[in-house]
């Protein structure tokens, strides 16, 4: 795991604008190296959150865009940019797919392992 369990390679940019697409932040951020993802999450009426998650293929490259942009305008908002932390998908050690379950569900599954862990 990347120390303080952050991923060095991906981040974590707020403050978009609700308008915001993914194909515009793919523009943006490729200018600093290789972007392999971009996710920007929607609410239950598929509206963008204000947020988004941009994958790079080199570390060195998400520092870059990350000194560069974070705190600068796109498209009329001051956005800020952190390391990501990783999803729970991510983080869950048991290889177990969590990304189809309810958060109840989710929820279960974290006290049974709790639990198997006691």
């Amino acid at each position: 795991n990347q120390p303080n369990n952050y991923l060095l390679d991906r981040l974590f940019v707020r403050n978009l604008p609700f308008t915001t697409t993914e194909e515009e932040l793919f523009e943006e951020f490729s200018q600093f190296g290789h972007v392999t993802a971009v996710h920007i999450p929607v609410d239950d009426t598929k509206r963008n959150k204000g947020y988004a998650f941009i994958s790079y293929e080199s570390e060195h490259d998400a520092k870059r865009a990350m000194d560069t942009l974070d705190g600068t305008d796109f498209q009329g908002r001051l956005i800020h940019i952190l390391p990501a932390k990783p999803s729970s998908d991510q983080a869950n050690d048991a290889g177990i797919d969590t990304s189809n379950m309810t958060y109840k569900e989710r929820q279960a599954l974290a006290r049974k392992k709790e639990a198997e862990a006691a």
